[in-house]
């Protein structure tokens, strides 16, 4: 994720509550020597490249993030087969994030921008989607799901979904994405 993008289109990025993961050994967050704003906030990553940044990374400010190596997110519960879900409240990520309902929710449900305001709504939520990508084929498959509200008050769990006790997502996702902004 990133590099010309992040390093050639100055802005500000804010990331969060996202989960990546990636099978080869690359950083998923690859901004290179970009200067930019980027904000990593409660972002899963499941890599084994041993850092998820590549580059100097100078204007990243990162808040919760939490890396796995894939051996370790395998034995943890977080697989392909449930979208890289938590499985239990014990897991890693949950409980383990901040709460941005009144930080980035807020901002971008008072936004008079329809779409925007909508991302604000969703902020407050877990993923919908548990995509997966057919390397064959070159398809990607998005089916829904229920969301799991993330809480008001207490903290958020870490990546695209929230803990709700209940059975984690079944297909195998490549990456999932419960805000970008």
């Amino acid at each position: 994720m990133g590099s010309i993008g992040i390093t050639t289109n100055n802005g500000i990025y804010k990331i969060w509550n996202n989960t990546f993961q990636s099978n080869p050994n690359q950083s998923i967050l690859r901004c290179g020597a970009a200067t930019n704003t980027i904000a990593d906030t409660n972002n899963h990553y499941v890599d084994d490249a041993g850092s998820y940044t590549n580059g100097t990374c100078s204007g990243l400010t990162s808040l919760h993030p939490l890396l796995m190596s894939n051996l370790i997110a395998t034995n943890d519960g977080y697989t392909s087969g449930n979208s890289y879900a938590p499985t239990s409240n014990g897991s890693p990520t949950v409980g383990a994030g901040t709460n941005e309902r009144n930080g980035y929710c807020a901002a971008m449900s008072a936004s008079a921008d329809a779409l925007v305001k909508a991302a604000g709504a969703a902020c407050q939520s877990d993923t919908t989607d548990a995509c997966t990508y057919a390397v064959s084929s070159h398809t990607i498959s998005c089916p829904s799901r229920t969301t799991t509200a993330r809480p008001a008050t207490a903290a958020w769990d870490v990546g695209a979904y929230q803990f709700a006790g209940g059975n984690p997502p079944v297909n195998p996702v490549t990456v999932r994405a419960a805000g970008v902004f």
